[in-house]
């Protein structure tokens, strides 16, 4: 039987009645693929609420990649996680990354817009707009600092597509 330290999201930043906040390590899903893992940060959130209450639940908002380490807000309530997906359709909520590249990129600051599409086995990779079921995808960045050939970058995201900071760190050569 796991202790609750074993049920405890990996780091709690926030938590009041309505939201959890947690710092979700690199190398954990944030919620199931169609392959149904059991170790994922969502299973793991909902393991820490029950603690409480076995009956509670916690709701997705949004998502990062499996190799993204980063903050991510879930929801105790149905109406917290309207209000708070809405937000991040309206593009009303700011995505900042951070990441350590390989090489200098040419230009710094910039944008790199993209086509993405996936396909049925979720890889996504980037096309032409006129494909079909192609979408957007803009990251904004600028080079904090870069030593020999390993580069400090700030990304920003307009939009928000499965795997589109890789993509756009790819489009820079790193």
């Amino acid at each position: 039987m796991k202790s609750s330290a074993d049920l405890r999201p990996p780091f709690s930043l926030y938590e009041d009645e309505t939201i959890l906040v947690v710092d979700k390590p690199a190398g954990l899903l944030s919620i199931a693929t169609n392959k149904l893992e059991d170790d994922t940060l969502h299973t793991r959130c909902v393991n820490y609420v029950r603690l409480g209450n076995e009956r509670a639940w916690i709701h997705i908002v949004h998502r990062l990649d499996r190799d993204t380490s980063g903050v991510m807000v879930f929801a105790k309530q149905e109406q917290a996680k309207t209000y708070l997906q809405s937000q991040f359709a309206q593009r009303a909520v700011h995505r900042t990354y951070h990441a350590l590249v390989e090489v200098r990129p040419a230009e710094s600051p910039g944008t790199e817009p993209a086509w993405l599409v996936e396909d049925r086995t979720l890889p996504v990779s980037q096309a032409k707009p006129s494909i079909q079921g192609a979408t957007e995808a803009i990251t904004h960045r600028n080079i904090v600092d870069t030593h020999d050939q390993v580069s400090y970058i700030h990304l920003t995201i307009h939009t928000s597509r499965r795997h589109q900071i890789p993509i756009a760190i790819k489009a820079l050569n790193c």
